[in-house]
């Protein structure tokens, strides 16, 4: 009888253990929540830029609390309510730590500026000696490369092939096109012939860098621009032909170039070169870039209206024409003079 008693004693006692084992593990100490929200402006700052922040906490009234503002550690502002902090970054590799105070909780961010830069460029033809950018025309192709400038606080240069970039058009997101290392955008080729605006997000892997920026991609119509290609000096890109000149030899030549087409040759088999003299079509041209006109014999003088269009084939609003109107007098005319 004694061992029975013995046998319920014990397992009372750890059925009551294990009871109260329980209670305690459901039973953790209560732990203070910080609900505190901050928004900075601007969101990605850059270096030696001014940044604003503001906080927010719905779980209580900030107003009413005691404040305090550290920047890397030093005390900057200190005040009932005060919710607003400005200050000044540093240049790129710099850390900024921000961190408040309201008596019972604290919270801290860490800033590190960045640069991001956008530009973008084309395969559109432009003539030998050319020294501007191609433009983008509507319907051309085009890339928008992404330049960043992730500085450590060691003052090394993060690679930009190992980021991560997040590209969209209009706010659409490009999952194809974004991703690890995706510096470079293709894009363009629209029919709508109006802006887009073209965005990407750049991090690094461990996420303590951010950067975003945006540009504005709008198209511009191509342009037809004709020179004299020179018997002895070849073609004068240096003077375009006018709208209207007078002739000063028996002969020109003219050379045409198809500025800011979606080609970078002159000689597409998809650009339809057609001139015009007087409203009627030339035919049978050998080379549909060069026209070469000539004096008739015999003709004292008079004038003509020359002009030619270009269209490339594949892409309908890629189109441009050129006219000129051209004096001439034979008997003064000197076969080794230009316009």
């Amino acid at each position: 009888m004694f061992n029975n008693y013995k046998k319920i004693t014990l397992a009372t006692v750890f059925v009551f253990f294990s009871f109260f084992s329980v209670l305690h593990a459901q039973s953790p100490m209560p732990q203070v929540q910080d609900n505190t929200q901050f928004f900075i402006r601007p969101e990605n700052p850059g270096p030696n830029e001014l940044v604003g922040i503001s906080i927010e906490d719905y779980s209580k009234d900030l107003d009413s609390l005691d404040i305090t503002w550290f920047l890397n550690g030093v005390v900057q502002k200190k005040g009932g309510g005060l919710k607003n902090f400005e200050f000044i970054t540093k240049g790129l590799g710099s850390v900024s730590k921000i961190k408040i105070s309201t008596g019972s909780s604290s919270k801290e961010i860490t800033i590190r500026p960045t640069k991001l830069g956008l530009m973008w460029q084309t395969n559109n033809y432009t003539p030998p000696f050319y020294k501007g950018r191609a433009l983008y025309t509507y319907q051309s192709r085009a890339q928008v490369i992404a330049i960043p400038s992730f500085v450590t606080s060691s003052g090394a240069t993060l690679d930009p092939k190992t980021l991560v970039y997040k590209w969209s058009v209009n706010g659409s997101a490009l999952g194809k096109n974004s991703g690890y290392g995706k510096n470079v955008l293709p894009t363009g080729g629209w029919v709508l012939a109006k802006p887009v605006n073209i965005s990407v997000v750049v991090t690094s892997t461990d996420g303590n860098f951010k950067a975003e920026n945006s540009i504005s991609l709008g198209g511009s119509v191509p342009q037809v621009l004709v020179y004299e290609n020179h018997p002895l000096y070849g073609v004068l890109y240096n003077t375009a032909i006018p709208s209207a000149f007078t002739l000063n030899s028996k002969e020109i030549s003219f050379f045409v170039a198809p500025y800011f087409f979606n080609t970078n040759k002159r000689d597409n088999a998809l650009l339809a070169y057609k001139w015009k003299m007087n409203g009627r079509t030339i035919p049978n041209q050998t080379n549909p870039y060069s026209l070469v006109l000539r004096i008739p014999d015999g003709q004292v003088g008079g004038e003509a209206s020359v002009g030619i269009g270009v269209q490339k084939t594949d892409d309908t609003l890629q189109y441009a024409e050129f006219s000129t109107r051209i004096h001439f007098n034979a008997d003064n005319a000197d076969s080794t003079q230009t316009i």
